[in-house]
């Protein structure tokens, strides 16, 4: 699942693991409200192993209740932990904020 920018990203990585044999299925959220949650739980029931990536700081982040919503709706189907990631960029902005203070 991939949120603003970071959707090219994940389509451009989706596209590289392709050409190495992994089957990976990629989620472009178009618009956070109302956020497709269907979509994405019909997703992680296909292959038990989501991930979400965005450009914001973990913590106060979309793709933190995305994946909260994922592990109350459809644990079950969970072949692996999820995972977040957030992107160098944000990291940099953030570090160059706790620096202005």
């Amino acid at each position: 699942m991939a949120i603003l920018d970071m959707q090219h990203c994940a389509i451009e990585a989706g596209r590289r693991l392709k050409e190495e044999d992994i089957s990976v299925e990629t989620i472009a959220a178009r618009t956070l409200a109302p956020l497709d949650r269907e979509t994405i739980l019909d997703s992680v029931r296909k292959t038990g192993r989501p991930i979400a990536v965005d450009e914001a700081v973990l913590s106060c982040s979309i793709q933190g209740q995305i994946i909260a919503s994922v592990t109350e709706e459809v644990f079950p189907y969970l072949k692996a932990p999820p995972v977040c990631f957030e992107t160098r960029r944000s990291l940099c902005l953030s570090r160059r904020c706790e620096s202005k203070q």
